[in-house]
């Protein structure tokens, strides 16, 4: 990934996201002191003397209710509440818990927000006490445009690891969180995080622990690039290695079949080409790395075209695998891209791409799908399916310059935001340009 010589200044979704312990609240806490004297009335700490609209759910540090640190906050659990709340003012929404929220709509009001100008800053955990995703954190992920991923230290007593899961028990060690119903949590290394079923190490795979590294972004952003850089330099240093990419044909230039585990090759705008191996499904890349002992790393393209994946890497990382792994988190319809959302809740390490807009230059986060009609290229229809190969054309572009006709109204829906000096004939100010770092 090139570096983009604009900076990102449109309405966008950041998300801070790790295990408990991690300071993801800290970190909520100290964006809105460095903002406060601009923000807030002078001496105020409260939400209502602001243009930020601040809330949390119940669960989110119960020990503080109505709080989020020293600053008032709305707290429910009911997305509508919060949409009665957004007025003409509301430029940037802060929330915190957010992977509590078991209403789907809370995804709705969020990206609503973020699409009529506004801003939304917020933090959860991404994983729940089994290692699995929390509630809608995959939906929440795949929307950001900003990804903050935060690590404790494992908790296991003599233990230094980084933490990257988080345990329920009742008994752990002094200073666990409490949450309601006596629960307490902990951060666990991958090492020292158990649960029923999980698979053993393998036997030439103890001396490290699994890792998903994430590159994800919109098409034309350079991660298979990315991908084929880091292969080299693990091909340099003499590891066996594997290479996956998904089988979205079925036949060969020449007409003759492609067979699963069949030899392709990974390209790119700029030339370099690597030679992976056909697989359909999470299962393959399974069966294959059970045939093939030995094997330490693996690295997957496109990963969002090939079904189960998510259950396979989540399967083989606590089985000693490293994963380096490339993919779209969002189709042409903004919506999350089958499985790497679920993907970038269980990664160590989320890159987030950029393309350039093709038509204002600003840094593009989105695929827009055009299909030719007639002698023009015109974007594609809402209710236009997802598919894997076909003659429709792709254009990396930012969000403003997206278009997609026949896209339904979801069930929130404001006024696009103006600024206060914009609405005054000023100019348009406000703090879109350089809000939260």
């Amino acid at each position: 990934m090139g570096d983009l010589l604009r900076p990102f200044t449109q309405s966008h979704m950041r998300l801070i996201v790790g295990n408990v312990w991690s300071g993801k609240t800290t970190r909520v806490v100290n964006t809105l002191d460095a903002y406060r004297d601009r923000v807030w009335k002078r001496g105020s700490k409260s939400w209502k003397d602001s243009n930020f609209l601040l809330f949390k759910h119940p669960n989110d540090d119960p020990e503080n209710p109505g709080m989020i640190g020293p600053y008032d906050a709305v707290e429910t659990d009911d997305p509508d509440d919060l949409a009665d709340l957004i007025t003409e003012n509301t430029e940037v929404v802060v929330g915190t818990g957010l992977n509590h929220y078991t209403d789907p709509k809370i995804v709705d009001l969020l990206v609503a927000v973020v699409e009529s100008g506004r801003m939304v800053y917020g933090s959860g955990t991404n994983l729940d006490y089994e290692g699995r995703p929390f509630n809608h954190m995959p939906e929440l992920m795949a929307k950001s445009d900003f990804i903050f991923l935060l690590k404790s230290i494992c908790a296991e007593k003599g233990c230094t690891e980084q933490a990257v899961r988080s345990i329920k028990s009742s008994s752990v060690s002094e200073g666990a969180v409490k949450v309601p119903g006596a629960e307490r949590w902990e951060p666990r290394c991958l090492k020292h995080f158990y649960y029923a079923g999980r698979p053993d190490h393998k036997p030439w795979l103890v001396d490290q622990m699994g890792r998903l590294v994430l590159d994800i972004g919109p098409m034309f952003s350079g991660k298979s690039d990315t991908l084929i850089q880091r292969i080299k330099s693990a091909e340099r240093s003499g590891k066996r290695i594997v290479v996956f990419k998904p089988m979205t044909d079925d036949r060969w230039e020449d007409g003759t079949r492609i067979e699963v585990y069949d030899h392709g090759r990974i390209r790119t705008r700029n030339g370099p080409e690597r030679e992976a191996v056909f697989v359909q499904t999470g299962d393959q890349i399974r069966d294959y790395l059970e045939n093939n002992p030995g094997i330490r790393e693996v690295y997957i393209d496109e990963a969002q075209f090939i079904q189960g994946v998510f259950d396979t890497i989540n399967d083989a990382i606590y089985q000693g695998y490293r994963f380096y792994v490339t993919g779209l988190h969002r189709d042409f319809k903004r919506d999350p891209f089958f499985d790497v959302p679920k993907l970038m809740t269980i990664a160590d390490e989320i890159n987030m791409h950029r393309a350039v807009c093709v038509r204002c230059g600003h840094p593009a986060v989105e695929n827009q799908r055009l299909k030719k009609k007639g002698d023009m290229w015109l974007p594609v229809d809402y209710t236009d399916p997802i598919v894997l190969v076909g003659d429709d054309d792709y254009q990396a572009r930012c969000l403003r310059c997206h278009e997609l006709p026949g896209k339904p109204s979801g069930p929130y829906v404001f006024e696009p935001y103006l600024s206060r000096s914009y609405r005054s004939g000023i100019g348009r100010g406000g703090l879109n340009a350089d809000l939260l770092p």
